[in-house]
């Protein structure tokens, strides 16, 4: 994809999606597949004002090695600089975008133990932070890439905003559309789910998006 129409999605996810407000902290979770669309999501934010953006990389295939290298009591215990990394910036009421890449061969042939355990430890850890996401008492945005091309977007953001989490299995697949278009649908789309959630309440949320919420930003 070419770069002003990656700029144009940038936009799209900063304005539309995280409505970013002026000397906002944003901070970015991302694949380090997604190296350059995030250095583009990185200057959009500069130019809308943001005072600052963090990058929270992470990596598929060494997340993948640990699951099947490490021994089950590494992912029994959250590291504290994890927690107060999602805290710190939770607590200056930071912007959360989240990059994921899917990938449903991730796990394969990993210990389901494993990961029953770090979903245990990591939940405990941020118990502050999850709760507060899913009330949506500050902003944040999930938005799937594939490649560097955005196919689906869910997120929340207090105060009547415009984004929320799919309930049940509800998602955007999009793929064939123009990218703009995708993007725009996205957001759409993702309106309809919220007023949705404001009826039935978010307590009804899939836990499969609840968890991959919290992977998302911790792997």
């Amino acid at each position: 994809m070419q770069t002003n129409q990656l700029k144009k999605y940038a936009s799209i996810l900063l304005s539309k999606g995280l409505n970013l407000q002026d000397q906002q902290i944003l901070v970015i979770n991302a694949p380090a597949e997604s190296e350059d669309f995030v250095a583009i999501l990185t200057e959009t934010a500069y130019e809308a004002g943001a005072s600052q953006v963090v990058i929270n990389w992470r990596s598929d295939a060494t997340t993948r090695l640990r699951f099947l290298h490490e021994k089950q009591a590494v992912f029994e215990e959250f590291p504290d600089w994890r927690r107060d990394f999602s805290l710190t910036y939770y607590h200056k009421n930071a912007a959360f975008l989240s990059l994921v890449a899917a990938n449903p061969t991730l796990m394969k042939d990993v210990d389901t133990q494993k990961i029953m355990a770090w979903q245990k430890a990591q939940h405990a850890a941020l118990q502050e932070y999850v709760d507060g996401m899913m009330a949506s008492k500050v902003t944040w945005l999930v938005a799937a890439v594939a490649g560097k091309h955005l196919v689906r977007i869910g997120g929340g953001v207090p105060h009547g905003g415009s984004i929320a989490v799919g309930e049940r299995r509800e998602s955007l697949q999009v793929a064939r559309l123009r990218p703009l278009a995708r993007a725009a649908v996205a957001v759409g789309v993702a309106a309809e789910m919220r007023r949705r959630l404001r009826r039935r309440g978010r307590r009804q949320l899939d836990a499969a998006g609840v968890q991959i919420a919290l992977r998302q930003r911790q792997l």
